[in-house]
């Protein structure tokens, strides 16, 4: 491996960023200090179909492996390493997540884990329970099936994919559902497309690892040199960049309206869809989420939702930007009385909202509350972010290794952006807004229906009737045997005691724990326990052990300190900014 760039996000406080001298494999190391080391594993996943592929191939992960041909062995050693491993797959990449405790945990689990992720086992009984089949009632069956039917009247993700068929078409990967649908699964999924979508993206050209917390680098570096060099040999001769697809911008306003399977029909949902920007253009997409921030929380929250207490618009109205080659921005409407369905869009460019003034006094105080937050995350949830930051840059940052380092640099250091930002004058978010807004969109207005809900569970009854008179009591009991086959095949090897004992660790003695220091202060007025450590922050945590009043009066004494106003005034006072009330029995 070889180290491309040294990134400091704060003082003491690096992320380095290595790359292979042998594949196309990415190392990101953050030296955060703490008892955990968390670590993902990254996989870019394209998928021309709604088959589910990359979700199934996640599923199968967990079911063992070439040297660990065990269920549930990986998460057994994770579990005894006093750490945890999931999966999981989005619309453009499947990511492995775990942690241990301490170093040496850590290197008893990623062996383990990777084997798993390049030398699945994929059996065919596997995909049986894990993935789809028929059972001996004649019902669907399948833990990514039953996944995937618990949100078949999911109003967000129906909407999504017809979507991404209006924006992208139909022979676009970024129109697939990568999940899977419920006609894809059991139509188009089975355990052969799924070992060679295996094939075909499960390699270290597609890969990237980014670890954080207090561990060896050299170490990792020498045990990843020999992983590397164990299954080199599983990269593809050829791998195109996933999600080169072209896109094509909206050509003009698009409307339509779609009735969706609902148990209610008082509220529906209005999108209005935006293409626009770039996954490479960082500081302009980190602008347009402040941008949609201040219209959530101010004109469009007074024009939808505070319109009357009666007659809201909307319950809810959210502004999302989903990076990618082109990026798709989504204003979201929810909980839209049946009536106002079809006044949204209208509403939306009324000239109460088009022509706002941007308060740059809520602006700015909206960057900083966001620097601050950058500082949060650096202390509580580093890893999550750096991770973010490395799934955007193998998406969609250059390909000449040259500029990689400065991709990734841009990403993290998000506080050198939103310093630029704050220096803006208001013509720029004026100018933002209408390069935004005023672009051609797709308009959606889903009405619910109960009578599609009925439908819907009417043809399901028909479907399993038919195939069970169709299959017969033969039909049944083959598919009946099947099923208990592969539930003993897949159970059938049990590992050893010896297979647990080589891969876990004996002692806690790499765990590094925090230092701090504990003081309790007597001579106040109340007992203080400081507790001292190294943070940027300060929580004050008040515990009353005794307070008599009538059990009925704890909610109200609840709300009464929940809406207690206390501020620090230019003189340095705190001032209490409330009314007492008095409450009697």
């Amino acid at each position: 491996m070889k180290l491309i760039g040294k990134i400091e996000l704060k003082k003491n406080l690096y992320v380095d960023y290595y790359t292979s001298q042998h594949s196309k494999l990415k190392l990101i190391v953050t030296n955060n200090k703490g008892p955990f080391i968390d670590a993902s594993i990254i996989f870019i996943t394209e998928t021309m179909s709604n088959a589910g592929i990359p979700h199934a191939l996640e599923h199968l992960i967990f079911m063992g492996s070439r040297k660990h041909p065990f269920k549930g062995f990986v998460s057994s050693i994770t579990n005894l390493n006093f750490g945890y491993i999931n999966g999981k797959t989005t619309r453009d990449h499947t990511i492995y997540n775990f942690n241990a405790a301490g170093s040496n945990a850590f290197f008893k689990c990623f062996p383990v884990i990777i084997d798993h992720l390049l030398c699945p086992q994929l059996l065919p009984s596997q995909f049986l329970t894990e993935v789809y089949t028929v059972d001996g009632e004649g019902q669907d069956i399948g833990v990514m099936y039953s996944e995937i039917k618990a949100k078949c009247f999911d109003t967000e993700i129906l909407l999504s994919i017809i979507v991404s068929e209006m924006l992208y078409g139909k022979n676009s990967p970024f129109g697939k559902f990568t999940g899977g649908t419920i006609d894809g699964i059991t139509e188009l999924c089975n355990i052969d497309e799924v070992k060679s979508y295996h094939r075909k993206n499960y390699h270290f050209n597609n890969m990237v690892i980014t670890i954080s917390g207090s561990l060896d680098t050299e170490r990792l570096i020498t045990e990843i040199g020999k992983i590397e060099k164990e299954y080199y040999y599983l990269i593809p001769n050829n791998f195109p960049r996933p999600f080169s697809y072209n896109i094509s911008n909206i050509n003009c306003n698009k409307f339509s309206t779609i009735c969706y399977p609902s148990n209610e029909e008082e509220f529906g949902i209005v999108q209005l869809v935006y293409l626009t920007s770039s996954g490479q253009n960082l500081e302009q997409n980190l602008a347009l989420n402040i941008l949609f921030n201040y219209l959530c929380d101010g004109p469009l929250k007074q024009e939808f939702i505070e319109t009357s207490p009666n007659q809201p618009y909307a319950n809810s109205i959210n502004i999302s930007l989903l990076e990618q080659k082109i990026c798709e921005i989504t204003v979201l409407f929810e909980g839209v009385p049946f009536d106002k369905l079809f006044y949204i869009k209208d509403r939306f460019f009324s000239p109460k909202i088009t022509n706002h003034i941007i308060d740059m006094e809520k602006i700015i105080f909206s960057i900083d509350k966001r620097l601050n937050h950058f500082k949060i995350v650096l202390e509580n949830n580093l890893h999550n972010f750096v991770k973010d930051c490395a799934i955007g840059h193998q998406l969609f940052g250059p390909v000449d290794v040259n500029a990689q380092e400065r991709d990734l640099r841009l990403r993290l250091l998000e506080p050198i952006h939103l310093e630029r930002l704050r220096e803006k004058p208001q013509n720029f978010w004026h100018n933002l807004y209408k390069q935004t807004f005023y672009a051609n969109f797709i308009c959606i207005i889903g009405k619910p229906s109960k009578v599609l809900a009925r439908n819907y569970a009417e043809a399901e009854r028909k479907r399993i009737d038919a195939r069970i008179k169709e299959l017969g009591p033969q039909g049944l009991a083959i598919k009946r045997r099947i099923l208990n086959d592969a539930l003993k095949q897949n159970t059938s090897i049990e590992p050893t005691e010896e297979d647990y004992n080589k891969n876990i660790v004996k002692s806690l003695e790499s765990v590094t724990l925090f230092k701090y220091s504990t003081n309790v202060i007597m001579n106040w007025p109340l007992k203080i326990i400081w507790n001292e450590l190294d943070t940027e922050f300060c929580q004050v945590i008040f515990i009353n052990g005794v307070l008599y009043c009538y059990n009925y009066l704890f909610i109200f004494c609840f709300l009464f300190l929940k809406n207690l106003n206390i501020s620090i005034r230019n003189s340095g006072r705190i001032s209490r900014e409330c009314r007492p009330f008095g409450l009697t029995p």
